[in-house]
């Protein structure tokens, strides 16, 4: 099995920072982990925690991703710093092929 390792940082308009670092399971295309980091801030604050353990388990595409990430602060979650497509961004930037920094071949 060969998995992808990719990372990501996204600077936004007004100073704020998000970071993503993910694994991405490349035969079946699957998020297998993502650690989301930075100093936006979301409300209530559990739930960037509730959004990495919802991403796991999609398939690596954009629009899936997108959609997911879009949906998810549409269920009353407060972000100060940042946007979803800022989010969505980040978390797109990490899971591309090209913004892969490592494979690891097992």
């Amino acid at each position: 099995m060969t998995i992808l390792r990719g990372s990501s940082e996204v600077k936004v308009p007004g100073g704020k920072l998000i970071r993503v670092q993910c694994i991405v399971d490349e035969a079946g295309k699957m998020l297998s982990s993502i650690i989301i980091t930075g100093d936006f801030f979301l409300h209530p604050e559990e739930g960037i925690q509730k959004l990495e353990k919802d991403l796991i388990g999609l398939r690596a595409e954009p629009e899936i991703l997108k959609s997911h990430i879009h949906n998810f602060f549409k269920k009353g979650y407060v972000l100060v710093g940042a946007t979803p497509e800022d989010f969505a961004t980040a978390v797109l930037k990490a899971t591309s092929r090209e913004d892969q920094t490592r494979r690891l071949g097992r």
